[in-house]
């Protein structure tokens, strides 16, 4: 810290703090004149704002689930004025590519601009006992609206010089703007505080004239006393700071406390007990002071309840009127409970209802052929099930009849006016090709969404066909609709496995648009791609964080330093996933990640706590084969085929000297970091492609036609009839066009 103050022009105006106590009584010695203070960057709360800030913030710590150089940057454009300087000396590997890090340099972009960076030499921490080790310094302007602003540029690096050089600049705009960034300061400083004085001085007329309240202002001075000078408690813990954050005085919270006196001025008190909802469960309200002070038993959350871990709260002497209130709640809570005890039904250990099989029985559809079919018995067994849950996910193998499953799924709930309306929800090529023909052959009303005109006056028993590319075009049109249904909609889902990354764009619109819908089915032919956890997006959507989705695991999973899986207490147990970051929660359960050799978190294929897991996907999924609907229709056979030297060399290039030849195949993305994350999945796609057409890789010796394309066309020769042969390529169509003309013109 000291190196920083000694270059300072007038120490009285600067300001620092440090977490090393030794070294923070040696700068006070040094500078007695600098407000120098003892404290974490997460418990510093300056009172003013600053023109320069200029640290070393801790490297690569995580602070709130951020990065502690990102988390030093947001606190710095706190206390920041309009384009203050930010300068920062942080690791080389900080920001330093515009394709890793794109969202942490968007954040960045949307509150700085950018002036420049210099890279400082491996030793420049050898004093401290750091050598050898990348550091750059970073500069920035706090963003503001008379300045232009600058994008960061991971690339672009600038000597001391030339650094110094443009800081001279940022500071002679500052020098001629000082007059409207002196405005903008004060407008930011005191719209906030403006409004809160204007309220409370509103607020404070109201108690002094009117006698009635003149007993609630010395507590509403106390108040507000007490808020101005609040502070965090010193050498606190983190647990204990973070707890001080929660409980802190805020203007609304001290608006809120003398607004109440002031409305609650006629109130009449009442000496009574009742038993009320709220948001989680059910607890009891007092309407006069120390009604409840024998009761120990005030509030019950709904999930308790359900499960029967708890009880509903009852007053100490219970009034008719409780009672009534008692019996309201207790009815709630048997629906909710056979609600619960319906969807946690395991699909195997379930029967046929007898009238929804009546009404399978009924049902038809037409195909794309224009003909009447009718169900299978096993697809009537399936879906008579699927009717008697609100949720559930059809993992059905790609043509045995998910679509028209779903559709009758839909169409019995409006039928017997269950939902007002149904959203099919599926990707650009599945609206397209399945759903907007499928309805218009079966005669049936649907709307497809387009824009958010679209979703204006829908009349009540239409289908809404929407894409999955459309939902953040169609964001705000569509959580409008949702809210004049009163979420009474159905949604049916195709091809649910878009949503098996968390924290996509994509997975954020659906589970905030449509969990809280009241029926929800979702089917796919692939429910994971590469490991179980990318079912937790899945699940949320339909459960949404409810006490449906419990997690019942005791122990979960992590890596640690030795690269080892140990396991732990679980210390949500028996509560439902959380909504923030439950799919941390569900991998740690059941699919921990652990580092490869290239240091990146792969997720595997060893599934922990099984019979949990086998629990929530018995209840949920149901999973069929296609040959489980229509037999063996078909056999599959595999055929051999050896290569010839000429595609063996082939293959020996691309594995061992891959390098030379990439830039041969590959453009070059311009990002070195890129580039070799890259290069393993090209070479496993040129590796695919030698497979089909080897004749068109370097290194290929022979007259053209490989060893495959030969052997295929003897069978062809062999097989009556009509043959179809796949190719993954259009140069393997191109190679199997001609080859297979010329055999047989």
């Amino acid at each position: 810290m000291g190196n920083f103050f000694n270059h300072l022009p007038n120490p009285h105006n600067a300001y620092g703090f440090d977490i090393d106590g030794k070294a923070v009584s040696v700068a006070r010695y040094l500078y007695p004149e600098a407000h120098i203070e003892k404290c974490d960057i997460r418990q510093y709360y300056p009172e003013q704002r600053f023109d320069v800030i200029i640290g070393n913030p801790p490297f690569n710590l995580k602070f709130d689930y951020k990065l502690s150089q990102e988390y030093y940057m947001d606190k710095a454009y706190d206390v920041l004025n309009p384009a203050g300087i930010l300068m920062v000396i942080v690791p080389c590997s900080f920001m330093q590519s515009g394709f890793w890090e794109k969202t942490r340099i968007a954040g960045i972009n949307g509150r700085f601009s950018f002036v420049g960076q210099t890279k400082l030499g491996p030793s420049a921490f050898a004093a401290v006992g750091v050598h050898d080790f990348n550091t750059k310094i970073m500069v920035f302007l706090r963003k503001s609206g008379h300045i232009k602003m600058q994008a960061y540029n991971a690339e672009e690096f600038i000597t001391a010089d030339e650094l110094k050089k443009r800081i001279g600049e940022a500071r002679a705009m500052k020098h001629r703007l000082r007059f409207d960034l002196m405005r903008e300061t004060n407008r930011i400083d005191k719209e906030e505080l403006e409004l809160f004085e204007y309220k409370l001085a509103k607020y404070m007329y109201e108690l002094k004239a009117h006698a009635k309240l003149n007993k609630h202002i010395d507590k509403a001075e106390a108040l507000v006393t007490k808020f101005r000078n609040q502070k965090p408690p010193e050498n606190a813990t983190r647990e204990q700071v973070e707890q001080w954050e929660k409980n802190k005085l805020t203007p609304k919270k001290v608006l809120a406390v003398i607004r109440r006196y002031i409305t609650s001025q006629n109130t009449v008190p009442r000496k009574e007990v009742a038993l009320v909802k709220t948001s989680y469960g059910f607890k009891l309200k007092q309407y006069a002071p120390r009604l409840l002070d024998k009761v120990p038993h005030k509030a019950a959350s709904i999930n308790d309840l359900v499960l029967e871990r708890t009880e509903l709260p009852m007053p100490e002497v219970p009034t008719e009127k409780n009672m009534h209130q008692i019996r309201a709640a207790e009815k709630l809570i048997r629906r909710k409970r056979r609600e619960y005890e319906m969807q946690n039904r395991q699909f195997p250990e379930m029967e046929e209802d007898g009238r929804l099989k009546e009404y399978l029985d009924r049902c038809a559809f037409i195909n794309k052929d224009g003909e009447t079919c009718e169900f299978t018995t096993l697809q009537k067994h399936d879906l008579n099930l699927v009717l008697q849950k609100r949720h559930a996910l059809l993992n059905w193998q790609q043509g045995s009849g998910k679509t028209a499953a779903v559709y009758h799924r839909a169409k019995y709930l409006l039928k017997f006016r269950k939902v007002r309306n149904v959203i099919i929800l599926a990707p650009a090529i599945a609206t397209n090709m399945t759903w907007i023909p499928f309805l218009s052959i079966n005669r049936e009303q649907f709307r497809v969404a387009r824009n958010n005109a679209d979703l204006e006056a829908v009349p009540e028993g239409v289908f809404i066909v929407l894409s999955t590319s459309m939902l953040g075009q169609l964001k705000r049109g569509m959580a409008r609709f949702v809210k004049r249904s009163s979420r009474k909609l159905c949604l049916v889902f195709d091809e649910s496995d878009e949503i098996t990354n968390p924290s996509s764009q994509r997975t954020r619109h659906i589970l905030g648009l449509f969990r809280r819908l009241k029926y929800k089915i979702l089917d796919t032919g692939t429910t994971t791609r590469n490991n179980i956890a990318e079912l937790y997006s899945q699940f949320e959507l339909l459960y949404n964080n409810s006490i449906n989705m419990v997690c019942w695991s005791s122990r979960v999973y992590h890596e640690n330093r030795d690269k080892e899986i140990e396991e732990d207490n679980n210390p949500h147990y028996g509560e439902p996933f959380p909504a923030f970051r439950g799919h941390v929660l569900f991998r740690a359960c059941h699919c921990p990640g652990k580092s490869t050799v290239f240091g990146i978190e792969k997720q595997n294929q060893d599934v922990y706590n099984k019979e949990e897991l086998a629990g929530l996907i018995g209840k949920t999924v149901i999973t069929r084969k296609f040959r489980d609907f229509a037999g063996e229709k078909y056999k599959i056979r595999t055929h051999t085929v050896s290569p010839s030297d000429g595609e063996r060399e082939v293959y020996r290039v691309i594995i061992e000297e891959f390098c030379r030849i990439c830039e041969l195949y590959y453009n070059s993305t311009g990002d070195a970091k890129k580039d070799a994350g890259l290069r393993l999945m090209r070479q496993i796609k040129l590796l695919i492609k030698a497979c089909s057409v080897p004749h068109l890789i370097e290194g290929y010796s022979g007259d053209g036609i490989p060893n495959k394309t030969r052997y295929i066309e003897r069978l062809v020769r062999k097989i009556p009839g009509k043959v179809a042969v796949g190719c993954t390529s259009i140069a393997a169509f191109d190679l199997y066009e001609s080859r297979l003309r010329e055999c047989f013109p």
